[in-house]
């Protein structure tokens, strides 16, 4: 299992204040044997230095707190009032979404339960799993930052709902 513990994510029993648990799925199709992960949304809390006086600083501090090794990083900017962000899974990548100015709000779906999250601090992310459907409403102003355990690649991404929900239900068996 991996949980989140004491503001850093941590591999361990669930329980004594850990959160989200990964599970290893096998899909078998002919011969061949796929390992998947499944995993529930969480959040993350980085490492934070500075005062009132200077600021602030929110770091990774060498990405121990990121659950993949860090291949992308974009960000988004400028969405208008009312425009709907996110609205796919990615079948492969993993995410930690950061509001780094303004917020957002994150409504989940891992295909056994929904979940929504509020990022309004730019020293807390959320990690999002790879099969996690994602809507995102944005606050004006909102900068938001976002790690990725993969290169982007069309392919990846699943942006019909109801085929996310067919998938999903299959890794669910």
């Amino acid at each position: 299992m991996l949980c989140k513990s004491n503001r850093s994510v941590c591999k361990g029993k669930a329980g004594a204040g850990c959160i989200g648990t990964l599970t290893e799925i096998v899909l078998i199709c002919g011969s061949t044997k796929f390992f998947l992960l499944s995993a529930t949304p969480y959040l993350i809390h980085f490492a934070e230095t500075g005062s009132q006086e200077i600021g602030f600083i929110a770091s990774t501090q060498l990405a121990r707190n990121i659950p993949f090794a860090i291949r992308r990083v974009f960000w988004t900017y400028g969405t208008p009032a009312g425009v709907l962000r996110g609205q796919h899974a990615n079948k492969a990548t993993e995410e930690v979404l950061v509001a780094a100015v303004g917020s957002i709000t994150v409504e989940t779906d891992n295909g056994k339960s929904k979940q929504t999250f509020v990022l309004d601090n730019p020293a807390i992310g959320l990690y999002l799993p790879a099969m996690c459907w994602t809507d995102l409403y944005f606050a004006p102003g909102t900068i938001a930052v976002c790690l990725t355990s993969t290169d982007f690649e069309e392919s990846d991404y699943i942006r019909d709902y109801t085929t996310f929900k067919r998938l999903a239900a299959h890794l669910a068996l």
